[in-house]
């Protein structure tokens, strides 16, 4: 919805390089803009239904739609934020409206600019495959262990993900005692391999479950507003002690601005365009999936048969899969049902 590929549906950029395509490119995740998804979840929280969010996207949109850093986990770093680890005593993070991902490689994050205090290089904060994140922000590693370790979590909703990585943290997964309170409900239109442990499994896509979920819940889904962009909008960025703690509001209606989709440019960014670009914090994962491409191209024809057949097997499955989650997607009382049943226990989760 973002015009950003995901990592691995049926035509994510990790499928695609597993199957030896090499066309990775979008539109400038700059140029984006917070989904329905994005902007419902930031609501959810502002009224205390969502108490933290857990991202796998480096993308920066929860943060661009409003939501406080001390309530958002962005595991895999994003592409906006450039720390100083090194010179400074406390971790130092400079937020910026562009990519500053763009050198980024495995174990290599510099990435050309200094920090403005002990001008030592400032590193990206995304996470490639194979590594382990250590920075503090905007990992924020500590706010979903918080929540967790005070065992009041009693509704775990995954929101489009494959649970391919995630599934493998077990802390984050309830047990005990947890395990028999807490609901997991799971939103994708294909399998995931945390399927058999969900309460509830929605067969459809995410806006479309949010914006029904919003409406059961009389609550309005707000605009995301450009200008008003805690990321892009230079002014906001600079005040990261309210991007840390508060929710960012529009105040457009307050000084009479109407350009709702302006954002003003950065002496440091590229201009916008609608180029095709391939975002830095892709290159790692895209290059491990060709090399296992080829790898099982080059290791003779009885492995290439096995792989054909185990990819043939899962896109068959994919397909089933989507094929079914239309059909459920068409029929809107089931779905209507299911989303009934998610609001109940986000109330009652309160």
């Amino acid at each position: 919805a973002a015009s950003i590929p995901d990592y691995r549906g049926p035509n994510g950029v990790w499928t695609l390089a597993e199957q030896g395509k090499r066309t990775f490119e979008c539109r400038d995740p700059v140029n984006s803009s917070p989904t329905t998804s994005h902007m419902a979840l930031r609501e959810l929280y502002k009224r205390g239904l969502v108490r933290h969010i857990l991202s796998q996207n480096c993308d920066g949109l929860h943060l661009r739609s409003g939501v406080p850093q001390k309530s958002l986990s962005e595991i895999h770093g994003n592409m906006h934020i450039e720390v100083c680890r090194e010179g400074c005593s406390t971790l130092r993070q400079y937020i910026r409206p562009y990519d500053v991902t763009k050198k980024s490689q495995f174990r290599r994050h510099k990435t050309g600019r200094s920090c403005d205090h002990c001008h030592t290089e400032l590193d990206d904060t995304i996470v490639h495959f194979g590594e382990v994140g250590r920075v503090q922000w905007p990992l924020n590693w500590a706010g979903t262990t918080d929540i967790l370790e005070e065992s009041t979590c009693d509704l775990l909703i995954c929101l489009g993900t494959s649970l391919a990585v995630l599934k493998q943290y077990d802390f984050l997964w309830p047990t005990g005692e947890a395990k028999k309170r807490a609901k997991i409900v799971i939103i994708n239109l294909q399998w995931t391999p945390k399927d058999r442990v969900a309460t509830l499994k929605i067969h459809a896509k995410c806006d479309d479950v949010m914006t029904k979920l919003m409406q059961q819940l009389g609550a309005p889904i707000p605009e995301y507003c450009r200008t008003c962009d805690p990321i892009l909008n230079s002014k906001r960025s600079a005040r990261s002690g309210e991007l840390m703690s508060r929710i960012t509001e529009c105040s457009c209606a307050g000084r009479g601005n109407t350009r709702r989709n302006y954002a003003p440019p950065s002496p440091d960014a590229v201009t916008p365009s609608n180029d095709l670009v391939t975002p830095g914090w892709w290159t790692v994962g895209i290059s491990r999936s060709l090399k296992r491409s080829l790898t099982s191209v080059n290791s003779g024809q009885t492995t290439r048969r096995k792989t054909r057949g185990k990819r043939a097997k899962a896109s068959k499955t994919r397909s089933q899969m989507i094929e079914s989650s239309s059909t459920n997607d068409s029929d809107q009382c089931a779905v209507q049902e299911e989303v009934s049943a998610l609001v109940e226990w986000l109330v009652s989760s309160v």
